[in-house]
């Protein structure tokens, strides 16, 4: 991510791939998501649970974000007659 931002600093024809990097950053936070309840109802884990649901409920509001920029920034053609 860091390099495709220093890319688009350097030259602009790099750009082209950005929604490629936002869609790449969404999978992530929902793999994210799936190892993290496998980690913690598979795998015995001294972490709180508390700090489970915690990291959980910041990955998905990540997600959510990120969501939100990718629909308002390349949401589909009938969003964008209507």
């Amino acid at each position: 991510m860091y390099f495709y931002y220093a890319l688009t600093v350097c030259a602009r024809r790099y750009a082209w791939w950005r929604k490629h990097v936002t869609q790449i950053q969404l999978l992530q936070f929902v793999l994210d998501i799936f190892v993290m309840f496998y980690h913690q109802y598979q795998t015995p884990c001294p972490m709180p649970l508390s700090i489970h649901w915690f990291a959980v409920l910041t990955t998905a509001t990540f997600f959510g974000l990120f969501m939100d920029f990718y629909l308002k920034r390349y949401g589909s053609k009938i969003q964008k007659v209507i």
